[in-house]
C-alpha cells in the first residue's frame, strides 16, 4: 500500500481525538522524515487562549501523548508564551525558522470547518521542506480537521451542542476501566464489601448532575419551541461557569451531567 494511503487508513480508523492528533503526527513523521513532530493543542478561554502539548515524537521513537481529552495537556499555558505559535494565530499557511542548530522549523496551525483554531503542527528536520512536502502538510492537517468535525458530529447533542448520552457512557467507561479492581477478600472490612469503599483512584473525577425543575409545565404553557430555548439557555450558562477542559452533557431531556478533576490537578505553565 502506498505509505500515505496507509496512514490515512490508520487515521480514519481512529475514534479518539488524543488517537486521531497522534496518527497525524506519525504519518507526517514517517512520510516527511522529520526529527521532531508535535501536535500544540488550542483551548479558548474568556479573553486569551491556552496551547497545550498534545503528542510528540523525537527520532527514530514512537508518539508520545500528553492529552486523554480532559485533563490539561503537557506543559499548558497561555499562548504569549510560545512567540513562534502566536505569530501563526489565525493564519492558514505554514511559517518556516531557522532554529539555532540550523535546522527548520514548520508551524501550520489547523482550524475546524468553523474557523475556530484547534491546533498546530510542529515539524523539524535539518532539510528544508519542498513545494510538495508542504503540500503533504496542509494535507494531513486538512484530514486530521475533517476527522475531528465528523467526530464532533457524533459525540454532540443537536438542539444545545453539548456532549450526548452515548460520548458521557464512554467517558464513563473509561474513567471506571482505569480505577484498579479491588478484591473484597482482601478488603478486611466485615461490615462492607471492599468495592464499597472509598478508592483513591477514583477521586481524580467529580460527577455531577443537573436538571430543570417543572421543565414539564413549561413546555405544556409555552410550548415545546420555548421548552427548547430554555434548554439552550441551560447549556449556554453551563459552558459560562465551568472550565473549558470540563465535559458537559446533555443526558437526556431536562437532565445534564458534568464530568470534571479537581482544580488541585492543574498546572499551568
Amino acid at each position: 500500500m502506498n505509505p500515505i494511503l496507509h496512514h490515512v487508513d490508520l487515521i480514519t480508523r481512529s475514534r479518539r481525538r488524543g488517537e486521531i492528533g497522534s496518527a497525524v503526527v506519525e504519518a507526517l513523521h514517517r512520510i516527511l522524515g522529520t526529527a521532531r513532530s508535535e501536535l500544540h493543542k488550542i483551548m479558548p478561554r474568556a479573553t486569551s487562549f491556552l496551547v497545550g502539548l498534545s503528542t510528540e515524537i523525537a527520532g527514530a521513537g514512537t508518539g508520545v501523548s500528553h492529552d486523554d481529552n480532559f485533563a490539561w495537556p503537557d506543559r499548558t499555558g497561555s499562548i504569549e508564551n510560545h512567540p513562534y505559535l502566536r505569530r501563526r494565530f489565525g493564519h492558514d499557511a505554514p511559517e518556516f525558522d531557522r532554529l539555532p542548530d540550523d535546522s527548520v522549523r514548520l508551524v501550520q496551525m489547523v482550524r475546524n470547518d468553523r474557523h475556530e483554531p484547534l491546533g498546530f503542527l510542529v515539524l523539524e528536520r535539518p532539510a528544508p521542506f519542498t513545494a510538495d512536502e508542504i503540500g503533504i502538510v496542509q494535507g494531513f492537517a486538512s484530514l486530521l480537521r475533517n476527522c475531528l468535525a465528523l467526530l464532533e458530529y457524533s459525540e454532540t447533542d443537536t438542539l444545545t451542542r453539548l456532549l450526548n448520552r452515548k460520548t458521557f457512557d464512554e467517558y464513563l467507561m473509561r474513567i471506571l476501566a482505569n480505577i484498579p479492581l479491588q478484591d473484597d477478600a482482601a478488603g478486611g472490612a466485615l461490615h462492607l464489601p471492599q468495592r464499597r469503599h472509598g478508592n483513591p483512584a477514583a477521586r481524580d473525577h467529580w460527577l455531577g448532575v443537573m436538571d430543570i425543575d417543572r421543565f414539564k409545565l413549561i413546555n405544556d404553557r409555552f410550548g415545546h419551541l420555548i421548552g427548547d430555548e430554555v434548554l439552550i439557555l441551560l447549556a449556554n450558562l453551563m459552558r459560562e461557569s465551568f472550565r473549558v477542559q470540563d465535559k458537559l452533557f446533555r443526558f437526556g431531556g431536562e437532565e445534564f451531567v458534568a464530568l470534571l478533576r479537581p482544580a488541585a490537578d492543574i498546572e499551568l505553565f
